[in-house]
């Protein structure tokens, strides 16, 4: 177990040893909530920037899932580079053309189906 002291200002340094244990780094956020028992509870959270929010929806996440499950399965095709995805054709393929679809293709690999 380790302690922590409030300062008069209100703050807290999370001894070292907590903060390895929670991967915190200098900047985190941290949810604080009390408890009806009265306990501090403290969750660590990553901010996500705007520009990115769309790879966070549980539409994207789970073409993530439906991806990786295909990958794992060794189906679908694997491009390395944007170069060989467009080469491909498949950024053609109408359900990839759309505002409400996966029209913004991002570096890294990326897979279709077989």
């Amino acid at each position: 177990m380790s302690f922590a002291k409030i300062s008069n200002k209100g703050q807290i340094t999370l001894p070292a040893d907590v903060r390895k244990l929670a991967n915190l780094e200098d900047g985190d956020v941290v949810e604080v909530e009390v408890s009806d028992e009265g306990d501090i509870v403290l969750r660590p959270r990553k901010l996500i920037p705007a520009s990115q929010a769309w790879f966070w929806t549980e539409s994207w996440q789970e073409g993530e899932r439906e991806a990786s499950r295909e990958r794992d399965a060794g189906e679908g095709d694997v491009f390395r580079w944007d170069e060989e995805f467009l080469a491909s054709g498949v950024a053609s393929v109408p359900q990839l053309t759309g505002r409400d679809s996966r029209s913004h293709v991002p570096s890294g690999v990326l897979c279709r189906p077989k």
